[in-house]
C-alpha cells in the first residue's frame, strides 16, 4: 500500500523549490490551507515571449470605485451612513486586505473588523432590497446565481417568489424572516450588498452618467479627471510590448513624453534612445498580452470598454504620423486586438482567485506557452496576492507596480518593485537587462 504521506514529503524535500507560500482556501475548499511552491526568481528577461498584467490597479484606475462600493456595503448594513456616525476604513490598516484579492476574502476581513457594527434588521432589509434589484435590474447571471443561493441560505425561498413586488412592499412582507448571523452568512449577505453597489455604479457609467457618480464617490470639490482611467503609461507600454510603435517611438512628442515620464526636456533624448531599442525589439519579437483580473466578466467588460475608449482618444495627443495613428486607434479599439488573452473570475467560477495562481495558469494555457517557456514570461502585478499568483504560476520574473491604495503591500514576492509604475519599467529597462 502506498503511504501518500512520505511519498509526498519525499517529492516536496526532493524539489528544486525553496520558497512556498501558505495559501488559505476558500471555504468549502479542501483542505484549508495549501503549500505552493514559487517558480524560482530571476531578475531579467531577454527573450519575452508573453507578459501577464492585472486589470484593476495596474491597467486602470477602478481600485478606488471597489473600496467605496465595499465602505458603502458596511455602512448599508450598519445604517452609518455618514462620516459623523463611522468614520469609514483605514487607509493604511485596510486597504491592504481590500485590494487584490478576491472579493470574499475582501468581505471576510471587513466582517472581522467591522462586524460589530452590522445591525442584523439593517442588513435584512439591504439584502432585500439588493436580492430585488439584482434579479430585476442585474446584468450579470453568475450573480443572479450566487444572490439567489444565498437568499435559501439565509431563510427568504419565499421571498424569491415575489420579485415583481414593489421595493418597499416586498421588504415589508419579508423583513420579518430571522436569519442566520454567523460569520459564513454575513459574509454572503454583505458580498451581495458590495456587488449591487459596484454594478449600479458601472450601469450608471454604461448610461453616460460618469461626472454624477464621480462627485458622489470623490465629493464636489474632487481632482480626479475620471472614474475609470488608464494607469499612468498604459498608453505606450501596450503597444510597445505588441510591436506596434518601431521607429516611430521618438516622434510621440516631446510634451507628450514629459507628460508620461514625469521628466524634464533635458532628459528626453536618453529616454527617447532607451524607448527606441526597446520598440525596435519588440517590433522584431513581439510580446503577447493577457489581462487577468480577479472582476468576474461583467464588470471587466465595461471597465476595459472606458480604458480603450480613453487609450483611442489620447492617440491624438501624440505627434505620430497619421498612418501610425490610425494604426494605434485599430489596435486600441477592440480588446481582442490587444490581448491574446482575457481571463476574469468568471473563468474560475469565482472560487480559487488571487493569490492562487488558477487565473494565471489559465492566461498562460490561452496563449499557448508551455512550462519550458515559462521564463521567457514576466508578469505585473499591483498587489501583494497578485505577485504571489503571478510565481506559484510559474513565472519567476514578476515586477510589483504599486500605486497609492497598495504602497503598504509586501512585495517580497516580487523581483522588482518599480514604484514610478510602468513608465519607471519602460525608462529604466528593468526587465531586459542581463
Amino acid at each position: 500500500m502506498i503511504d501518500v504521506k512520505q511519498t509526498v514529503l519525499n517529492s516536496i524535500s526532493a524539489s528544486l523549490y525553496t520558497e512556498y507560500a501558505v495559501l488559505k482556501n476558500p471555504k468549502g475548499v479542501f483542505p484549508e490551507e495549501e503549500y505552493l511552491p514559487l517558480a524560482p526568481a530571476h531578475q531579467y528577461v531577454d527573450d519575452i515571449k508573453a507578459a501577464l498584467m492585472d486589470m484593476d490597479g495596474t491597467t486602470t484606475s477602478t481600485e478606488e470605485i471597489c473600496i467605496h462600493s465595499l465602505e458603502l456595503g458596511i455602512r448599508r448594513t450598519s445604517a452609518l451612513m455618514t462620516k459623523q456616525q463611522w468614520e469609514g476604513f483605514d487607509p493604511k490598516a485596510d486597504y491592504p486586505n481590500i485590494i487584490g484579492n478576491s472579493t470574499t476574502k475582501h468581505v471576510e476581513y471587513l466582517v472581522h473588523k467591522y462586524g460589530h457594527l452590522i445591525k442584523t434588521d439593517t442588513a435584512k432589509e439591504e439584502f432585500l432590497k439588493v436580492l430585488r434589484w439584482t434579479l430585476t435590474y442585474g446584468h450579470d447571471d453568475s450573480r443572479k446565481k450566487d444572490i439567489t443561493a444565498t437568499a435559501q441560505i439565509l431563510g427568504f425561498s419565499q421571498a424569491l417568489e415575489d420579485i415583481c413586488m414593489s421595493e418597499s412592499a416586498f421588504v415589508e412582507k419579508h423583513k420579518s424572516v430571522n436569519i442566520p448571523t454567523d460569520f459564513s452568512s454575513t459574509v454572503r449577505l454583505v458580498i451581495d450588498v458590495y456587488y449591487q453597489n459596484y454594478h449600479t455604479y458601472l450601469s450608471r457609467l454604461e448610461k453616460g452618467e460618469s461626472e454624477a457618480v464621480k462627485k458622489e464617490i470623490f465629493g464636489e470639490n474632487s481632482t480626479h479627471t475620471a472614474l475609470i482611467n488608464p494607469m499612468p503609461g498604459i498608453e505606450m507600454f501596450l503597444p510597445l510590448l505588441a510591436g506596434k510603435l518601431g521607429a516611430e517611438v521618438v516622434n510621440y512628442g516631446n510634451d507628450r513624453l514629459m507628460d508620461i515620464f514625469k521628466v524634464g526636456e533635458n532628459a528626453l533624448p536618453q529616454l527617447k534612445a532607451q524607448l527606441l531599442s526597446l520598440a525596435e525589439k519588440f517590433e522584431k519579437t513581439p510580446s503577447r498580452l493577457a489581462l487577468v483580473t480577479s472582476s468576474i466578466a461583467y464588470e471587466a467588460e465595461i471597465v476595459l470598454a472606458e480604458v480603450l475608449r480613453v487609450l483611442t482618444q489620447r492617440v491624438d495627443m501624440t505627434s505620430l504620423s497619421a498612418a501610425k495613428k490610425a494604426e494605434l486607434k485599430e489596435f486600441f479599439s477592440t480588446r481582442a486586438n490587444v490581448y491574446n488573452a482575457f481571463i476574469t473570475a468568471s473563468d474560475s467560477s469565482e472560487i480559487r482567485l488571487k493569490p492562487f495562481r488558477d487565473l494565471y495558469s489559465i492566461a498562460l494555457m490561452h496563449m499557448g506557452i508551455p512550462t519550458e517557456d515559462f521564463d521567457k514570461v514576466i508578469g505585473f502585478e499591483d498587489s501583494q496576492s497578485g505577485t504571489v499568483a503571478i510565481r506559484t504560476a510559474g513565472v519567476g520574473c514578476c515586477v510589483a507596480v504599486p500605486f497609492t491604495q497598495s504602497a503598504g503591500h509586501d512585495f517580497a514576492a516580487a523581483t522588482h518593485v518599480a514604484h514610478g509604475g510602468l513608465p519607471e519599467v519602460m525608462m529604466n529597462n528593468i526587465f531586459l537587462k542581463k
